[in-house]
């Protein structure tokens, strides 16, 4: 007779099952086999008896019993499956788990892994997934974090101290956020282990924060903002301001201070710029006025240029012409890029040659300027481009010449030659497409580009 905690399950002949260790059902008709270190739930209970690849296994469903650890234990922990070791118990600390299965409570505090007593809870209690926040830990002096830390809030408010992440991380699951209250430098110490990979420790400066994760191996983290050259932040408890110094810097060999007036060249001196935003300022003996710039063939001789104001429309656009250090505002707009796309499917057989029954019309002027084909697998397809001025295209209006869109035994062929092409296209323009031959491509995608 089973015991009403127990149940009697025929071992799987493949992996099997082990005592002391957990075990979850598997196949149908099921059968009982050890957890894999990948699993985060589906644990039935822990083998007492019958252990093996053939038999039957009997397995508790809760209660107190025994259960083999992977490392160290501590009484009144929560129980986990192991990541490490299939089927052990693992001890994921004092806070409740906030992902996986929670298996029951460690009942002895133990130094290393070994078989130690639970108390075993029924099958499939999830974690908590509301939240997840266990409280503040407020610390006034260097600190070394612990498993019970695990979703707090650690908050850091001594001079120059350092809070230091465990040497062996507690868990695949654990987690805290590291605050640093004080006007002095905090150091996050890996203690040995990798932090994103590196192993360098972590400076927090005040009011900032770094969230750190494990893998259970090393550690990964956000990371803080860091002050660049001739860049400043101020923390604050409500904020943080990004400021510029003041600091020169040498663009193309000339110094230059940030927020003042400033004077390049190219380096060799041939040529120098110098831009003004407001009135009254002056670079050696020139005056600059109000959107004025300073040009000239040296940098000792300099004469002011107004710089006009190109109305943004219509295409307008600023230039400089450098032989007559002179600006102007351009009217012509940049060529704009188009693409005419067209497809075939044969529905699972190879596509059908002629026609295919597809005229796009196009509403600008350009110039074709690429070609390119692609294919559901490897073969080889011929597409002649036909186009007319508003009217369907026939064969009588190819403008592919002998050079239409070609596979040859592959599946993408790019920027296709268009020798001999009639490449010229008129708003109104209608273009059409034919299949000249075919093999083995059920599928194609094809885009013709003009500018």
């Amino acid at each position: 007779m089973q015991q009403p905690n127990r149940i009697a399950v025929a071992n799987s002949s493949s992996t099997g099952t082990t005592l002391n260790k957990f075990a979850k059902l598997t196949g149908a008709p099921s059968k009982a086999v050890i957890t894999a270190t990948t699993d985060t739930g589906g644990a039935l209970g822990i083998v007492v008896a019958g252990a093996g690849t053939s038999g039957t296994a009997t397995i508790q469903l809760s209660g107190i019993l025994n259960c083999v650890f992977d490392g160290a234990t501590t009484a009144g922990d929560y129980v986990q499956l192991s990541s490490t070791t299939a089927g052990d118990c693992h001890d994921s600390g004092s806070t409740y788990p906030t992902s996986g299965q929670v298996l029951g409570r460690v009942l002895t505090t133990n130094g290393g892994a070994g078989t130690y007593q639970i108390d075993l809870f029924p099958a499939e209690i999830k974690a908590s997934s509301g939240g997840g926040f266990a409280g503040v830990n407020a610390q006034t002096a260097s600190y070394l974090l612990i498993s019970g830390d695990n979703s707090k809030l650690v908050t850091m408010n001594c001079s120059s101290c350092t809070a230091t992440l465990p040497a062996a991380p507690p868990s695949s699951t654990w987690s805290a956020i590291i605050e640093n209250l004080n006007a002095s430098a905090l150091t996050i110490s890996r203690n040995s282990l990798t932090i994103n990979g590196g192993t360098s420790n972590i400076t927090v400066q005040q009011y900032q924060t770094v969230s750190v994760w494990t893998d259970g191996t090393n550690y990964l983290s956000t990371v803080p903002d860091v002050a660049g050259t001739d860049i400043t932040l101020t923390q604050g408890p409500n904020g943080q301001t990004i400021g510029l110094t003041s600091a020169s810097t040498t663009p193309n060999g000339q110094t230059c201070t940030l927020g003042s007036t400033c004077n390049v060249n190219n380096g060799a001196a041939t040529h120098s710029v110098a831009i003004n935003e407001g009135a009254g300022a002056a670079i050696g003996a020139v005056a600059l006025g109000a959107h004025q710039t300073l040009i000239g063939a040296s940098s000792a001789d300099p004469s002011a240029k107004t710089v006009p104001d190109c109305t943004d429309s219509a295409g307008n656009h600023l230039n400089f012409t450098q032989s007559t250090d002179a600006w102007s505002c351009g009217t012509s707009a940049p060529a704009q890029l188009h693409v005419i796309n067209f497809g075939v499917d044969g529905g699972g057989a190879v596509i059908p040659t002629g026609d295919i029954g597809f005229y796009p019309t196009v509403a600008f002027a350009c110039t074709i300027t690429r070609i390119d084909i692609a294919a559901d697998q490897s073969g080889s397809v011929t597409v002649d481009v036909w186009k007319a001025a508003g009217a369907i295209p026939t064969s009588s209006n190819k403008i592919s010449a002998s050079a239409p869109l070609t596979l040859s035994s592959a599946q993408i062929a790019q920027n296709g030659s268009r020798s001999g092409w009639s490449t010229s296209v008129s708003s109104g323009d209608v273009f059409g497409f034919s299949v000249a031959t075919a093999t083995t491509v059920t599928k194609i995608m094809g885009q013709v580009w003009c500018q």
